[in-house]
């Protein structure tokens, strides 16, 4: 391993020789994601340079995140490739808008029209060693991570909490307030999806030197507890209006909640669990969460897991309906035309 990481900064050191500049995109690369030791995590100092290619323009910003990407798909090497998603992560959430809107460009860009998924390290796997295996696994769970950010980000508009100390709970609870049922709905969904991918850290404990490993949990551990303050606002959302609820959003409710048991009873029965699967645990924050999953799951109606409820649910949309259909028709076009992106409150 040590001949390994050798030869891996002989090959970076070269890489920097033959860059345009030193103080090119593909060199600040490098030196982000510079091999050196396995366990050693990636330096701050040049990861906040990264970062400074988002003050200029477009062009420059789109050299970083070429190089960046092209350096977690050329390699082979996992504790590289980890720096590479440490780094990704870092600019998606700390850099201007500019290289933020790059980044997510690149990542998001549809195989309909060329576009590959960097983040797809199923394939990943580096079998020489024992502490190689472990860490590809670590590169393998923390894309998928990253992805589920990146799906929450698609739904939303940003990411979990954004903001340094993360919004105001009040902005929040007023931005959920103002979205349809289906918005809320698939923004859990996103969020749900995090927590359960978060669940499944693979054991890492083994690895000689730990200070990559400590990188991943840190990072992962303020995802969580943004994902768990985000998703303790939409439950509470969702518990107001769970008497507007359509039977197929209720379904969908219902699902999202058992969902979020099965991670907690999961979690529960693990020991001791990873280190960054911290929203899980019992905390005062946790608390209120939990608490609010509880409350949700005794009042949703009955009708999203009986048939026949949901037969006289679909009836009484159907009923409803026809009552608009005979009013006079002025009424009903001043109706129609008035329209609310929440269906907090009933119309009537």
């Amino acid at each position: 391993m040590r001949l390994r990481a050798i030869m891996g900064t002989l090959k970076d050191g070269a890489a920097l020789l033959s860059s345009a500049a030193p103080t090119s995109a593909a060199a600040a690369v490098l030196r982000a994601t510079a091999h050196r030791s396995s366990s050693e995590a990636a330096p701050k100092k040049h990861l906040d340079g990264l970062l400074r290619f988002g003050s200029g323009s477009r062009p420059t910003a789109a050299a970083l995140v070429g190089a960046l990407l092209s350096r977690l798909s050329g390699t082979r090497d996992p504790a590289v490739a980890i720096k590479c998603l440490v780094s990704i992560h870092y600019v998606a959430r700390r850099g201007s808008f500019i290289l933020r809107d790059q980044l997510l460009a690149a990542l998001q860009l549809p195989p309909s029209v060329g576009g590959r998924n960097p983040l797809n390290l199923s394939g990943f796997v580096d079998r020489s060693a024992t502490d190689w295996w472990a860490l590809s696994r670590l590169a393998r769970w923390l894309a998928r991570v990253i992805e589920h950010l990146l799906a929450f980000h698609r739904a939303a508009g940003f990411f979990p909490y954004e903001g340094g100390g993360g919004r105001p709970r009040a902005e929040q609870e007023e931005r959920a307030a103002a979205l349809p049922n289906g918005q809320v709905l698939e923004e859990m969904e996103a969020l749900v999806g995090l927590v359960e991918e978060i669940r499944g850290e693979p054991d890492v404990s083994h690895v000689t030197g730990k200070r990559l490993a400590a990188q991943v949990a840190a990072l992962v551990r303020e995802e969580t507890a943004a994902a768990r303050e985000e998703i303790l606002v939409r439950m509470k959302e969702m518990g107001e209006r769970l008497d507007c609820l359509v039977f197929g959003e209720a379904v969908r409710l219902t699902c999202l909640v058992k969902r979020l048991e099965t991670c907690k009873r999961s979690t529960a029965a693990a020991a001791p669990p990873p280190a960054a699967v911290e929203i899980l645990e019992l905390s005062e924050g946790d608390w209120y969460l939990w608490e609010a999953v509880a409350s949700v799951k005794a009042r949703i109606p009955a009708a999203a897991g009986e048939d026949v409820k949901g037969d006289q649910l679909r009836r009484e949309r159907i009923s409803a309906s026809a009552r608009i259909g005979d009013r006079p028709p002025s009424l009903a076009s001043s109706f129609d035309s008035v329209r609310f992106s929440s269906t907090r409150w009933p119309a009537n």
